[in-house]
């Protein structure tokens, strides 16, 4: 009977195991630009501390190498931490280059059964380990270090730029399927690793454990990144913090005629702003204000109130996150913007119209996913 005594709280498992995101080699990542103070702060000049684990999947056939997590000064290279599938050598590595000196620790070009990792249909869980403590880099594979090289060189730059499931310069896209992705600011131990490879075996839940009884130790945990979002485009870090600003918009309930410019097409009354592309002239059709910085990730709403045809998108992000709105409602975007201007620009075929548009400077250590990868529910 309910309050006549001790009770003991249900084990609750695999309720955190329930979907993955599938990438599919060309454009889709997830931007995790609000980590890059945090791995920053323990991937540094004067010793590095680093553990990342993941479970993936390739896509058959892997034509060249696509990457899986990199982190990096931007202005130099030789500064880096790559994990990536070579497709040259047909193997998964892990590898910090610090100061121009690449410990590549080698995953081996066959699984557990002998077969090439491409196309195998199995999720393999993969861990790399820095320690300037033990002066190591270590690489796993499904429970077993692959490699331990000693001497991990020298940082000689601040890391600036990081990336989840691209290169981050030059394309790179991970091909396949990719779960619990998880980035520690401290070595993980072999019984850690052991742990999160054998999490719930028998249930085939082979995810982070932080639910039962016996997991990892939370401590230094900079982001887990479940991939269980039913829809929407931010990657929940378990772990990550959520802060937004102040309104950056003027008038953007469209009240008054004022705060916008407006190329052809555009015009504000009634409350709404509404564009007709039969009064659109060329490839400009932008109604635009300048309340950005750039280089600061902002989060953007704002309301379809009517559509006839055609669609609308934010163009003052970066040309990889290409998403356009094409139904009525409320709308919502996180983007790094690339200059001071909001611009919304809508399609040369457009007739619609938009309301209460707002922008807020957004901190987070959550991550957004570009180009939309596909939710999948085939799970380790």
């Amino acid at each position: 009977m309910l309050g006549s005594g001790a009770s003991t709280s249900p084990v609750v498992t695999n309720m955190h195991n329930q979907s993955a995101r599938s990438f599919d080699g060309s454009d889709q990542s997830v931007n995790i630009d609000g980590l890059v103070g945090e791995i920053a702060n323990v991937v540094e000049t004067d010793g590095t501390e680093f553990s990342i684990s993941l479970w993936c999947k390739l896509n058959a056939s892997i034509s060249s190498s696509v990457t899986l997590f990199k982190c990096r000064d931007s202005g130099a290279g030789g500064n880096q931490i790559l994990f990536l599938y070579h497709a040259t050598h047909n193997e998964y590595r892990f590898v910090p280059n610090f100061g121009g000196v690449a410990d590549i620790c080698n995953g081996g070009t066959t699984n557990a059964n002998g077969d090439s990792y491409e196309g195998d249909g199995i999720w393999h869980h993969l861990v790399g380990t820095i320690s300037a403590t033990d002066d190591t880099t270590e690489f796993w594979i499904d429970g077993v270090k692959k490699e331990s090289i000693t001497g991990i060189g020298t940082l000689a730059e601040t890391i600036n730029a990081v990336s989840l499931c691209w290169n981050g310069a030059d394309g790179s896209y991970f091909d396949g399927d990719v779960k619990d992705v998880a980035i520690y600011g401290r070595q993980l131990t072999d019984a850690e690793i052991a742990i999160l490879y054998n999490s719930a075996a028998s249930d085939g839940d082979k995810g982070l454990d932080l639910i039962s009884g016996s997991h990892v130790s939370n401590t230094g945990l900079i982001a887990h990144f479940r991939f269980e979002e039913k829809s929407g485009t931010v990657a929940i870090n378990e772990v990550g913090v959520r802060t937004e600003g102040s309104e950056e918009v003027t008038n953007g309930d469209f009240a008054s005629d004022t705060g916008w410019s407006k190329q052809d097409g555009w015009e504000i009354s009634g409350g709404t702003a509404n564009f007709d592309f039969n009064n659109a002239d060329g490839s400009n059709r932008n109604i635009y204000q300048n309340p950005t910085t750039s280089g600061r990730l902002y989060k953007l709403t704002f309301e379809i109130t009517s559509l006839t045809q055609g669609r609308i998108r934010n163009v003052s992000t970066s040309v990889s996150d290409d998403t356009f709105f094409d139904t009525v409602g409320v709308h919502t975007q996180y983007y790094t913007s690339t200059g001071t201007t909001l611009y919304l620009k809508a399609t040369d075929d457009a007739i619609l119209s938009i309301d209460n548009v707002s922008v807020k400077e957004y901190t987070t250590t959550d991550g957004f996913y570009v180009n939309a990868p596909a939710i999948t529910t085939n799970i380790p």
